[in-house]
């Protein structure tokens, strides 16, 4: 199962790498993190900064991605809208002024076992 996470807002790059980072260090057994490729820019030589991340997760990890993901935005609250998305679907968090509870995680949790 791959996710990715766009992020959009003035310091996108920044929690772009903050996230990964996270995520990383949680050392999520059957998941990978990695920056999104950046997207090129029309009509300029070379491509802009990486604004996302890509999750690929397997079964086992869908419980901690969610979790960690769920802290990581309890702690930060960065000021950036981020989309979670998937080949069936996606949704559009504002993650300075979420409520984080249990629909939400449970919301997160299906998404990424699909």
């Amino acid at each position: 199962m791959a996710i990715e996470l766009e992020i959009d807002g003035e310091d996108a790059a920044t929690v772009a790498r903050d996230l990964r980072d996270w995520l990383r260090r949680e050392a999520l057994e059957g998941g990978d993190v990695e920056l999104s490729p950046p997207p090129s820019i029309p009509g300029r030589l070379g491509v802009g900064i990486s604004t996302g991340v890509l999750l690929t997760i397997g079964g086992k990890a869908v419980t901690a991605v969610t979790r960690s993901f769920q802290t990581w935005l309890k702690v930060r609250r960065p000021r950036v809208k981020i989309t979670l998305k998937t080949k069936k679907r996606q949704f559009t968090l504002d993650a300075e002024n979420v409520i984080i509870d249990a629909a939400l995680v449970e919301n997160i949790r299906r998404m990424l076992e699909e």
